[in-house]
């Protein structure tokens, strides 16, 4: 398998409840590949098997048919363990899943079975924290005292601790404010440059996608439905339409412009791209093909 690739998922099918009233077929036959570096979005309809997929990613779900393949080696019970150690996952409001008694603990769990030195285990967390954008006297403070935000913030220092080569995040700035999610999206885009490490995002936002995508694969009802660059994903306007997805309103908005000046480029994803190719276009320096 090419090692070139973070993730490859060879012909994954998973039932969930199979012979039970109950089954049923989440993901079927679905072949998909992530470059190493890479920040690459999952985007589908509700239901359509984005979670269920990237749970396969660090073995928390086993495979009914196929192969999952992680820096081309296939992830079978046998290297689970190791495997999550690469592998970080974080959930939807993953503040919810904060239990110790303090910041320092909470961040350190992680590390206890890794038979690490205390010193190993402090220098981890300090430069976790520091990397999700918190100071550092906030280590002794209580999980109960701080905002949604830093909650946020201390869940994903509790991934980072473990140094993953592939960080996945499913939906992370569900339910906050715009502020909130510039902020964890800048976090989360650092993290990427610093560390090096390959991104998979699962996202309901197309404008949130077409911003920090450089790879977006596209799901319906269990299946593939296309995968590439943000310009080819985004080019298919109908195509998505047709399973319920959009494309970002920016480029919404330069379809309305261009049904009234046909030179509008209509191929424009994100506010910067737009406003450019408008300012071209005022200047008479730029007609759409």
């Amino acid at each position: 398998m090419d090692r070139e690739l973070a993730v490859c998922t060879k012909d994954l099918k998973y039932i969930y409840s199979p012979d039970s009233p109950f089954e049923y077929e989440a993901i079927s036959n679905m072949s998909i590949h992530v470059k190493k570096g890479s920040f690459t979005c999952i985007i589908g309809h509700t239901g359509c098997g984005k979670s269920t997929l990237i749970q396969h990613f660090n073995g928390l779900l086993k495979p009914t048919e196929g192969k999952v393949f992680i820096n081309g080696e296939e992830v079978t019970p046998e290297v689970v363990r190791t495997l999550r150690r690469k592998v970080g996952l974080l959930f939807q409001y993953p503040e919810h899943q904060l239990f110790e008694e303090t910041v320092y603990k909470d961040v350190a769990f992680g590390l206890k079975k890794l038979d690490l030195s205390e010193e190993e285990v402090n220098k981890r967390v300090t430069e976790a924290i520091a990397a999700v954008g918190l100071d550092d006297d906030i280590k002794e403070r209580s999980i109960y005292e701080l905002s949604g935000g830093q909650k946020r913030r201390v869940a994903i220092a509790g991934v980072l601790v473990m140094e993953p080569e592939i960080l996945v995040l499913d939906e992370p700035a569900a339910g906050l404010d715009p502020r909130g999610r510039d902020e964890i999206f800048k976090l989360i885009k650092d993290v990427k440059e610093k560390r090096n490490i390959t991104v998979i995002l699962v996202s309901h936002s197309m404008e949130d996608v077409a911003n920090l995508a450089d790879y977006i694969i596209v799901l319906n009802k269990g299946n593939l439905a296309f995968e590439g660059t943000p310009e080819e994903i985004f080019s298919k306007k109908e195509e998505l339409e047709k399973i319920g997805l959009a494309v970002p309103q920016i480029t919404q908005l330069m379809y309305a412009l261009n049904s009234i000046n046909p030179n509008v480029n209509v191929n424009c994803f994100t506010v910067k791209q737009a406003v450019e190719n408008i300012i071209k276009l005022l200047k008479g320096e730029y007609n759409a093909e």
